[in-house]
């Protein structure tokens, strides 16, 4: 019996269509994780202006916690993107130095000994 040779186009074009595939969900994922860096960075340029602003209508001094600039200067604390599905919008409070650890959410550093005294960091 002889072998189809529309068989072996057929496992060919299988093949092929199996690589852009795979390279497409990898492009993909780039593009989530690109989108997910994006939103984050997006929203802590926000809550750094709001924390800005906030000093600005108060003699310069700054937010004891996040949670004061809700409602009047943000609706509320966004959240810090890991990936597009995975977000935390918690918030720790005190030295960044001390408090990063990759986690998720926000730190805001409301040391007053430390350089980097009323900026919001992410936690990721």
């Amino acid at each position: 019996m002889k072998k189809s040779i529309f068989t072996t186009e057929i496992i060919v074009v299988i093949m092929a269509v199996a690589v852009l595939a795979w390279l497409s969900a990898r492009k993909i994922n780039v593009i989530r994780a690109e989108a997910s860096a994006a939103a984050s960075k997006e929203s802590l340029i926000m809550l750094q202006d709001a924390v800005n602003v906030y000093r600005w209508d108060n003699e310069n001094r700054c937010p004891e916690s996040l949670a004061l600039l809700v409602p009047g200067y943000i609706e509320k604390i966004p959240p810090a993107y890991k990936t597009l599905s995975d977000y935390d919008s918690s918030v720790k409070y005190g030295s960044y130095g001390l408090l990063f650890d990759g986690v998720g959410g926000w730190i805001f550093d409301n040391d007053p000994q430390s350089e980097h005294y009323c900026e919001v960091f992410l936690n990721i």
